[in-house]
């Protein structure tokens, strides 16, 4: 369990000093909930109840917008980067929202609107919202 810490040359408490330890020291049976530090990786990561993930440090992440121009035909355009999922990314057809898995798919870098866009609507799409700050 982590501890609260007290210098003496300080008032109050320090912070909270948690659990640490490599990949291989995780519980085998870990409470949802459980947070620890992993020597490993360097972050601090959170089991869900499924499994552990890296709770996202702080920082910025870098946004990418690929804008595109509707010919009526085309369903599939190629963006800059891939997404990660279908619910990381802003996707907008003539100023008009879409929804994902409705309007839209995604697979890697590919983008697939189930209907066309219009003949010289404009299509934006945001994506990196799902991105963690790099060392």
């Amino acid at each position: 369990m982590g501890r609260l810490l007290k210098s003496p040359s300080i008032a109050g408490p320090e912070g909270l000093v948690l659990p640490t330890g490599s990949t291989a020291d995780r519980a085998l049976s870990p409470a949802v909930g459980t947070i620890r530090f992993n020597t490993d990786n360097t972050r601090v990561e959170v089991y869900n109840g499924t499994d552990f993930t890296n709770i996202t440090p702080e920082g910025f992440a870098q946004i990418t917008k690929d804008t595109f121009t509707g010919d009526g035909s085309t369903t599939a355009y190629t963006m800059s980067r891939d997404p990660n999922s279908d619910e990381s990314v802003i996707v907008y057809v003539g100023n008009v929202f879409q929804i994902s898995g409705t309007n839209y798919t995604t697979s890697g870098t590919t983008i697939t609107f189930t209907s066309a866009p219009p003949d010289t609507h404009t299509v934006v799409v945001l994506h990196g919202f799902d991105s963690t700050t790099s060392e």
